[in-house]
């Protein structure tokens, strides 16, 4: 099937409270930028919306977390982090960082929904945290523990992504992709596809930067913490 031949999503969302989406990758891979994009086409399709970046050892392959919650109406958002139990969509990025306690506490059974990439790398993490298990099924056990069996899809979006492009540095782009399709990102295609080329323009100069991790600027109306 040609991707032009796709049935657009039926989204998950109703917005009867805020949307809230949790990106759990590893440094220099691009996850504050899939967190700029989704923000600005969220604008761009009017929600409001709060952000939050937890870098930590971003820039030593160390855990990254974003926040992302989405409402119609901005009174709706109390809070920026995501709470225990809250999480709408995880998008793991890396298998091991969407295991970690804090990730898991935002999990909740028959809410949340997990779209995570097979691609199986130990982080900088374990220094922190020696008792981490860094056994794959064990791991994908866990998170399927924490959200349902049903609830957790594993992607080969590195592996895609390495032999479509010759370059795992896409993984992440290919993973919001899939979960988009499957309705779980509540944000039209054409304002991800304009906040993807403001981000591609901004950084034409260094084309890299558009992957690996350079947030773009927040427009206003957009809360940082």
């Amino acid at each position: 099937m040609k991707t032009d031949d796709l049935p657009l999503p039926v989204f998950t969302a109703t917005f009867e409270t805020p949307y809230s989406m949790l990106l759990a990758g590893i440094g220099g891979t691009g996850v504050i930028t899939v967190s700029a994009i989704l923000a600005e086409a969220a604008l761009l399709d009017g929600l409001a919306l709060v952000t939050l970046d937890q870098t930590g050892l971003a820039q030593k392959n160390g855990s990254v977390v974003s926040h992302i919650r989405l409402a119609k109406d901005p009174a709706q958002i109390n809070a920026v982090r995501i709470g225990p139990g809250e999480s709408d969509l995880v998008l793991g990025f890396d298998i091991v960082v969407a295991a970690q306690k804090n990730s898991l506490a935002s999990f909740a059974k028959n809410k949340t929904r997990a779209v995570i990439d097979d691609h199986f790398a130990p982080t900088a993490s374990f220094v922190k945290d020696t008792t981490i298990d860094f056994r794959q099924e064990a791991t994908l056990k866990s998170l399927r523990r924490a959200a349902g069996d049903d609830a957790v899809e594993t992607v080969a979006a590195t592996d895609m992504a390495t032999a479509l492009l010759g370059d795992a540095i896409a993984a992440n782009m290919f993973l919001l992709g899939h979960a988009w399709q499957r309705g779980l990102v509540p944000i039209s295609l054409a304002a991800l596809d304009k906040a993807i080329e403001a981000q591609w323009h901004r950084h034409r100069h260094e084309p890299c930067r558009l992957w690996v991790g350079s947030p773009c600027r927040r427009r206003s109306g957009s809360r940082r913490p």
